[in-house]
C-alpha cells in the first residue's frame, strides 16, 4: 500500500517543485498588447521584425525600471546568412524581473537620430510580476 501512495505523491510532489521557478516568456509581434505575468528573477525575451541598415531600431519608449530592467543589448539577426543592406531581420531585446508589480513595457521602432519624428511601430505588452513563493 505504501509503495502504490509513493507512485501517486512523488509525482505530484515533483510536479509542484517544477512549477516553483521563475516563469519566462518568450514573445514576437503576434503578443503585441497581450499582458505577461511572471515570477521576480523570470525574464521576457522579444523578437520583433526589425531593418537597422535603413536607420530603425527598436528601443525602449517607456516601462518602470523598478520593476523590469533591460538585459543586455538589443540584439539583430539578419533573414539572411548573406545580409545585404536594405534587407530585414529580427531585433531581439531581454528583460528581467526584478521586483513585485505591474507595468507597461512599450517599445518603439524608429530613427533614433529623428528626434522630432513619432515612431512607425509600437510594441506594448502589460507585464504583472509576482513574488516567487510566500512573501
Amino acid at each position: 500500500m505504501k509503495k502504490i501512495l509513493w507512485i501517486w505523491i512523488l509525482p505530484l510532489f515533483l510536479g509542484l517543485l517544477a512549477g516553483c521557478g521563475p516563469k519566462d516568456s518568450n514573445l514576437t509581434e503576434a503578443n503585441n498588447g497581450q499582458p505577461t505575468t511572471l515570477y521576480v528573477g523570470g525574464k521576457v525575451v522579444i523578437e520583433l521584425p526589425a531593418n537597422p541598415t535603413t536607420g530603425y531600431t527598436w528601443d525602449v519608449g517607456e516601462v518602470d525600471t523598478n520593476i523590469l530592467k533591460q538585459v543586455g543589448k538589443t540584439e539583430y539577426n539578419s533573414s539572411s546568412s548573406n545580409p545585404v543592406p536594405g534587407q530585414g531581420g529580427t531585433q531581439t531585446l531581454r528583460f528581467q524581473a526584478i521586483a513585485p508589480g505591474k507595468t507597461t513595457l512599450k517599445l518603439i521602432y524608429h530613427r533614433p537620430f529623428e528626434s522630432n519624428t513619432p515612431p512607425i511601430q509600437i510594441y506594448t505588452i502589460p507585464v504583472i510580476v509576482v513574488p516567487l513563493g510566500p512573501s
